[in-house]
């Protein structure tokens, strides 16, 4: 089991309209909101969670890299950033900000959804395969959100997601992606806390 803590927001290069990135369609408006997104909102609410950098394509397919265009500025740093989210696998525990107070975050296990009706689970299992590729920017499935994994995020008794102070992350707050094997224990136990899936296993044996 590995502990990731993501970022829900960020700046996209594919809604200014006469850019080489623009994708039409795409929030937000550029012309009143600017460039900066935040889906932790959708994220919770859809269960799911994402990474930036859509336009390299789907990172199961060779060289998917190799689309991402010029002024994407996609250096090998973000290389690395996608070969960690879609190494995720299922079982896997994730941390998103729950606002900017560094530390306080949300919480989920990485699970398997049915794509034809996204309420269903359809497995808890340990160790699959979890990374995803899809946008339809017509159904508010925005190209931001394309690379997925599914969460099953932990909720209060009201329903609302919990919110936890894990110091581990801290000081990877600004990073896309991290790793954060200091809050392995303390994750595990407030997801069992809770009644998350949260088995102690190691997907590379």
């Amino acid at each position: 089991m590995a502990v990731y803590f993501v970022r829900t927001n960020g700046n996209t290069a594919h809604n200014e309209p006469g850019t080489p990135g623009f994708v039409a369609g795409e929030l937000p408006v550029f012309e009143t909101d600017g460039n900066h997104f935040n889906y932790r909102t959708k994220c919770l609410r859809e269960g799911f969670v994402r990474i930036g950098w859509p336009n390299t394509g789907d990172l199961r397919n060779p060289g998917a890299g190799a689309l991402a265009q010029e002024e994407f500025s996609y250096e090998p740093g973000f290389e690395n950033y996608h070969q960690d989210f879609s190494g995720i696998r299922t079982g896997d525990h994730i941390l998103i900000p729950a606002g900017e107070e560094k530390g306080r975050v949300h919480l989920g296990s990485v699970v398997l959804r049915d794509p034809q009706d996204r309420r269903q689970i359809l497995t808890t299992q340990p160790c699959l395969s979890a990374y995803y590729y899809f946008h339809d920017i017509p159904r508010g499935e925005w190209y931001e959100c394309a690379h997925r994994i599914d969460v099953l995020w932990a909720r209060e008794p009201d329903g609302s997601p919990l919110v936890r102070e894990i110091e581990g992350v801290i000081g990877r707050w600004r990073y896309p992606i991290s790793r954060i094997d200091q809050a392995q224990n303390s994750v595990l136990e407030i997801a069992r806390s809770v009644g998350l899936p949260a088995t102690c296993h190691d997907c590379s044996q």
